[in-house]
């Protein structure tokens, strides 16, 4: 399945890194897209979010990994999977998302 990788360092409690993923998701769909220009797709849900740490900005963690992951694209919306690791590999946080996307007219 197409897949991004990121880095990042973070500043915050780990649910902050949905945030991180949704981004990762976001990226994804828009280099995959090339030079067209896509919709703004709205969280419609969240499901399986397993939080495995309770902070995202433990310096012993190093940099973050971000991965997402399309699932499933359909013409309302996309599912994305994502995880974040620690650069040693430890899983910090997975989950996935239905994002929902506007009709165009």
């Amino acid at each position: 399945m197409p897949r991004i990788r990121c880095g990042a360092r973070a500043g915050w409690g780990a649910v902050a890194g949905i945030e991180y993923g949704l981004q990762a998701a976001a990226l994804h769909g828009a280099l995959a897209a090339g030079e067209v220009p896509q919709p703004a797709g709205y969280l419609a849900s969240l499901r399986g979010v397993a939080l495995l740490a309770e902070r995202l900005d433990d310096p012993a963690l190093g940099a973050l990994r971000v991965a997402a992951r399309l699932e499933r694209q359909e013409e309302g919306g996309l599912i994305y999977g994502f995880e974040i690791g620690s650069e040693a590999g430890r899983m910090l946080l997975s989950g996935r998302a239905a994002i929902a996307l506007p009709r165009l007219a």
